[in-house]
């Protein structure tokens, strides 16, 4: 009896403890003063009253909701904005600032209403504003027995409503057999936006009529989904994506098509008919998805399938799949690739991908590119790599600090230089330079370096002008002996040069004080002084192949330059300098070519992506030459391209390419050994394209 009475009591107080309690929050719920949602406590409140779904929120406490799985007879926590019979949705806006909701447990059915169950943390959200919240480890299950239902972790039902910043980790079910289950959204609708978002929730339906997608179930008229991604696992009987699980836009409906841009999925898909790695089904013809990829595999028993897309009308633009880890060849839409070019990121580039929008490398995705917004201090996706690191003495990238990159540990001293935005925005990328006091020197000095190539990135307003780099015998103040320098004058011109007994100096024919950034590159060997800007070659002095004897230190932003041909006004130059490589040889064409798209903009107009916008056929290096000399050149689409060498009367005495060639930034080799001293012309054709330059063999 004692113990009969002992087990009532311990029930009593458990379930006491388990119990949900309403607790109102601090706030008034306007936008100057937001409902303040500390606790779970608070998120029940809001629940319970459907005047309170239009209110304004913010979430200011990482919540614990795992009790939810003991709440309402195992039902769990009853969504936000749920009220169908009365058509009182959630139209308010909730901001997570990026707080978490932890185990949060829903098994919802909307018994005897004869209505769709919208399931998620909101269930139907109309004209309302969702942003930065972060469920983990969600169980969410949707049933009906009307027969469909619309199951999200975060929304069921998203309408004309905006969506950013939010992520979902867990599982999302739904027995149904008309059915839209997405790991954030079970459906989107109606002018609605998904921005900077990602799940990697498991999401399963066993409907027939189904639509089940990694992160959105379905899609529905003007809706649009961007820079978000999945890494989950999908299945279903049909119309089952990586993503998505169908664009459901219907032709006879006069809305505007849905998109998808800049979106990608490593899902894992597996279902009947109509299974995509990125998107299952799209149905109507201007349905667009553009910049997307897929990775994860495609198991379906339907013919109806493909690596990217499984069934489509839509229109599928510069989009790629992995042919090898989604195991399918073919697809409705889309480019395939193999693994390698799909960790090349040239394969985008040349697409029209945004390095400000996709980011490679750094250890992250498994070398495919990644959103920016994912790690906004990543690389950029960028054309080409770097040069070998061969002969490179010193790199200052000011990543945050003029730390030597090359791994000699000569690291810059910074004197009052500020740290500022690089050319693709993100702060503490470059150095800002006053103008008068601001500089930086290295800590080492070194001896006579020859060759020298010097690379950097400049973006500067002055009229005053102003030594950008140098070699100065000081490492601090106006050195006496100074040399190897790059500077501004004040009509924006630069200028690079050394001191032989006198003045040796090449001057560009443009000015480039216009606020944009630029690449400048000099080099010193015995090949010649020569002055690249913005990949182009501006002056090549063939008789000067040798700079003065000295030991110094790197000077950047500041030092001596008096007497030097059209000195500025000021020594100190004024503007923003990043991307510093310093090199003890003489870099080749095609080098300098991927120091100006590997490291930066592809020219002063759109990053990273005007090079390849158009042919290019480069100055051959080194000219005149003996008896090899490299060509560079640049496709911007696929095309048969003809590269051939004529001598002066016009006989064709080489052929160096002849062969269909992708998109992309190339380099060949013609080796005149066999060939006699004398001027001959080598011209590219590719497509309607075709340009000649001259060359030089000197024996």
């Amino acid at each position: 009896m004692k113990n009969l009475l002992l087990v009532l009591i311990l029930t009593f107080f458990t379930g006491t403890l388990l119990a949900q309690t309403a607790t109102p929050p601090s706030g008034l719920g306007t936008v100057a003063s937001p409902y303040l949602i500390a606790k779970l406590d608070n998120l029940y409140w809001i629940t319970q009253d459907a005047s309170r779904w239009s209110m304004v929120y913010k979430q200011t406490a990482d919540i614990d909701a795992s009790t939810t799985s003991t709440w309402d007879g195992g039902k769990g926590f009853l969504p936000i904005g749920n009220n169908l019979t009365t058509s009182i949705y959630f139209t308010g806006s909730y901001n997570g600032q990026s707080y978490t909701i932890l185990n949060l447990f829903i098994n919802r059915t909307n018994t005897g209403l004869n209505l769709t169950a919208t399931v998620g943390l909101f269930g139907y959200a109309v004209n309302a504003t969702i942003t930065n919240v972060k469920l983990v480890n969600v169980n969410i299950t949707g049933d009906s027995d009307y027969g469909s239902a619309y199951v999200g972790a975060l929304t069921g039902c998203s309408q004309s409503t905006a969506i950013s910043n939010c992520s979902s980790t867990g599982s999302v079910t739904s027995p149904m057999r008309w059915a839209a289950l997405g790991g954030l959204i079970g459906t989107e609708q109606l002018g609605s936006s998904t921005t900077n978002c990602y799940s990697s929730c498991i999401v399963g339906g066993i409907g027939s009529n189904a639509d089940v997608g990694g992160l959105v179930g379905q899609l529905w008229y003007s809706s649009t989904i961007s820079s978000s991604y999945s890494t989950g696992t999908v299945s279903s009987i049909n119309n089952v994506g990586g993503l998505i699980g169908a664009i459901d836009d219907v032709t006879s409906v006069s809305y505007d098509p849905s998109s998808i841009l800049n979106c990608y999925s490593t899902s894992s898909v597996s279902g009947g008919s109509y299974g995509g790695g990125l998107v299952g089904y799209t149905g109507k013809t201007t349905t667009t998805v553009t910049n997307c990829y897929s990775t994860g595999s495609v198991s379906s028993g339907s013919s109806s399938r493909g690596g990217l897309i499984g069934g489509n009308a839509g229109t599928i633009t510069n989009c790629f799949w992995d042919k090898t880890t989604t195991g399918q060849l073919s697809s409705y839409g889309g480019t395939g690739k193999t693994t390698t070019e799909m960790k090349t990121s040239s394969t985008f580039i040349a697409a029209g991908w945004s390095g400000s929008i996709w980011n490679m490398g750094d250890g992250l995705n498994s070398g495919y590119p990644y959103l920016d917004w994912q790690n906004p201090s990543g690389t950029p996706l960028t054309i080409d790599s770097l040069p070998s690191t061969s002969g490179l003495i010193a790199s200052y990238l000011f990543n945050g600090n003029a730390n030597d990159g090359s791994g000699n540990g000569n690291n810059g001293i910074v004197y009052t230089a500020a740290l500022t935005s690089d050319r693709f925005g993100k702060s503490n990328k470059a150095y800002s330079f006053n103008g008068q006091t601001d500089y930086i020197s290295s800590t080492q000095q070194i001896t006579n370096p020859f060759p020298l190539s010097i690379s950097l990135w400049f973006k500067t307003t002055t009229t005053n002008g102003g030594k950008l780099f140098g070699f100065g015998e000081s490492q601090t103040g106006s050195s006496s002996n100074h040399d190897r320098n790059i500077y501004m004058t004040n009509s924006g011109k630069i200028y690079f040069g050394v001191w032989t007994g006198s003045y040796q100096v090449l001057k560009s024919a443009n000015s480039y004080n216009d606020g944009t950034w630029h690449h400048v590159v000099g080099i010193i060997s015995t090949q010649g002084l020569m002055l690249y800007i913005d990949n182009s070659l501006a002056v090549h002095e063939y008789s000067v192949t040798s700079a003065q004897t000295m030991t110094g230190y790197w000077r950047i932003g500041y030092d001596n330059l008096a007497f030097w041909p059209d000195e500025p006004t000021s020594r100190s130059f004024a503007g923003s300098i990043d991307d510093i490589y310093i090199y003890n040889r003489a870099l080749s064409v095609s080098e300098i070519s991927s120091l100006f798209t590997a490291t930066g903009t592809t020219s002063v107009k759109n990053p990273l992506v005007e090079t390849l916008r158009t042919f290019n056929l480069s100055q051959n290096y080194p000219n005149p030459f003996n008896p090899s000399t490299s060509i560079s050149f640049i496709l911007p689409s696929r095309s048969f391209v003809s590269l051939k060498v004529f001598d002066l009367i016009g006989r064709e005495v080489a052929i160096i390419v002849s062969e269909e060639m992708s998109a992309g930034s190339y380099s060949r080799q013609w080796n005149a050994a066999n060939m006699s001293s004398g001027i001959y012309f080598y011209r590219l054709q590719a497509g309607s394209f075709t340009e000649t330059k001259k060359l030089i063999l000197l024996k």
